[in-house]
């Protein structure tokens, strides 16, 4: 088990054009305000809002100046849209504490569809699981294999065996942009990895790639 110091990206031209990249461990500093938060979330539904009434001016001026007098309803029913949604939000918040994702909320309100995707997640996450996997890896040296992983699961040890298949000297890289997995990870490796070495790059900047070309 190898655990490699931090990767830091190298400064180019987006370095000056748009500022340095925001490591990971500093995102919980750069919260906003619920003013700021308004101006920053809102504008998309606010745009969105002024380019409908601006298509639907287009619509009433082709149909002719007598449709003019549509603006208002449709105006209206724009609004009431606009509130329908805002009220569905507040409620979703105040139902979920915890945190309402599309599928939770969709799985306690319409039944029966949310609840095929989530058998088929529960039917991907028993393919996934290390529970009764039993594998020996035909090892045949030729090549030097990298194996580049993002967790411990039933996946990973296919591959793992495959590489192991290719040459007995196999290095197995996770590129980690949350400490707290770290430990889990190196835990589980201990246990499947075979004995296979295992590198951890530490990427606070999110980055995949460039820490495993590095």
């Amino acid at each position: 088990m190898h655990l490699e110091a931090a990767y830091t990206p190298p400064r180019s031209w987006r370095t000056w054009l748009i500022g340095r990249p925001l490591a990971t461990a500093d995102a919980p500093n750069q919260t906003i305000g619920r003013l700021v938060g308004l101006a920053v979330f809102a504008s998309d539904g606010l745009s969105s809002t002024a380019y409908a009434t601006q298509e639907i001016l287009v619509i009433l001026a082709a149909v002719g100046t007598s449709a003019f007098g549509l603006v208002f309803p449709i105006s209206l029913a724009i609004a009431t849209l606009l509130a329908i949604v805002a009220i569905s939000y507040e409620q979703t918040i105040h139902a979920y504490p915890g945190g309402g994702g599309a599928y939770i909320v969709s799985r306690d309100n319409l039944g029966e569809l949310p609840a095929h995707i989530h058998h088929h997640y529960k039917d991907l996450a028993g393919y996934l699981s290390l529970e009764n996997y039993r594998a020996a890896p035909d090892v045949s040296p030729r090549h030097r294999v990298i194996l580049p992983i993002g967790g411990v699961h039933q996946g990973t040890l296919i591959a793992l065996r495959y590489a192991c298949s290719l040459s007995r000297d196999v290095t197995a890289v996770h590129v980690s942009t949350d400490p707290d997995e770290v430990e889990r990870i190196q835990n589980k490796w201990e246990l499947w990895g075979q004995g296979v070495r295992l590198v951890i790059l530490d990427s606070p900047y999110r980055l995949f790639v460039e820490p495993l070309l590095a």
